[in-house]
């Protein structure tokens, strides 16, 4: 009888509490969605990031080194049978010892190739909602669809990285008309590579997207704590930390790992998303006065109260953003058919 007496106590405690959590959850997603004037999915969203404490892992040096070992360990158990399933799934293509996957499209040959360069603080290999994204920016735009798997660090270096990604990018290149789009990391990877294409004598992609671009590893814009303190994923000192594995040999001022520090002149149509609840923030608003002062055509479209790469969240504000970026794609496609006539 005792017995469930205390377990009928108990069950009443576990019910309280999870009529607390359900009660303080709501009320931060109302009061939230109200404060920084997003939808009530975007409140969720960024509810969901602090329960998971992702940030952690970035917040000290010691941390984020703990982490960088476990993910190491993961990429390396992982990668032959990733490999191996999207294989299977996706066209699975050998440039230079760089995997690429292709997700072809059904589009007429104007349609520009897309190069999408995945992030990850450069530690990571694409994710699950990466391919997602690129599955159905192939579904809405008709076009090619190509996502090198470089070696994320500490394996593999920018130098590495631009190496085999530009010589994917000649190669497509030559085909037709290309479209860059580079999120978080991907983004600032995305952003060196068009820098460097000059050097390389080869042409500029029609477009540039970046989501969520990380520009600059060193992390010194002095705006950064202030946005730091709102991001709910991400922290300044485990971003260098990374940032130095990626950059290797490279002095982390250089273009080719902080590309916030090149000759924006050499770009062209640069679609820049961000949001204002995001550590990159700072960064990305500067990154996109630089290409205004430069005289490059570039847009900016600023996430009101939105998190690091809200654009590839299910959220209704990643709805609109996606549009444009699809509609970036279309246009570039439109603009080199009419070029060919």
């Amino acid at each position: 009888m005792e017995h469930g007496r205390k377990r009928g106590r108990a069950r009443r405690a576990l019910l309280i509490a999870l009529l607390v959590a359900l009660l303080l959850g709501g009320a931060y997603v109302g009061v939230s969605t109200v404060l920084f004037h997003r939808s009530n999915l975007a409140s969720v969203a960024e509810l969901m990031f602090r329960l998971s404490r992702s940030k952690s892992v970035y917040a000290s040096e010691a941390r984020f080194e703990r982490y960088l070992k476990r993910k190491t360990l993961e990429n390396e158990a992982s990668r032959s049978l990733r490999e191996g399933i999207l294989g299977r799934r996706y066209e699975l293509e050998e440039l230079n010892g760089l995997y690429v996957l292709r997700i072809p499209g059904e589009a007429e040959d104007s349609r520009p190739a897309v190069l999408f360069l995945h992030g990850g603080s450069y530690i990571s290999d694409i994710a699950v909602y990466q391919l997602r994204y690129c599955e159905q920016l192939v579904k809405k735009t008709g076009a090619d669809l190509y996502a090198p798997l470089y070696t994320p660090a500490p394996e593999g270096t920018a130098a590495l990285a631009m190496e085999q990604i530009t010589a994917l990018y000649e190669s497509l290149s030559a085909r037709g008309p290309v479209c860059v789009i580079g999120d978080s990391a991907g983004g600032g990877l995305a952003a060196a590579l068009c820098l460097a294409l000059p050097e390389a004598n080869l042409p500029q992609p029609e477009s540039l997207i970046l989501l969520s671009p990380w520009l600059d590893i060193t992390m010194s814009n002095p705006d950064v704590p202030e946005y730091e303190a709102r991001d709910p994923l991400l922290s300044a000192k485990g971003l260098r930390e990374a940032g130095k594995l990626w950059a290797g040999e490279t002095p982390a001022d250089s273009p080719l790992v902080s590309p916030i520090y090149g000759d924006c002149s050499v770009l062209r149509n640069v679609l820049l998303f961000v949001g204002t609840r995001e550590i990159f923030y700072p960064d990305a608003t500067a990154f996109y006065e630089k290409l205004l002062a430069a005289g490059v055509r570039a847009s900016l479209s600023v996430g009101e109260g939105l998190n690091h790469v809200y654009t590839e969240y299910p959220i209704p504000e990643a709805k609109d953003a996606f549009e444009l970026v699809c509609g970036a794609v279309l246009q570039t496609s439109e603009g080199s058919a009419q070029a060919q006539k």
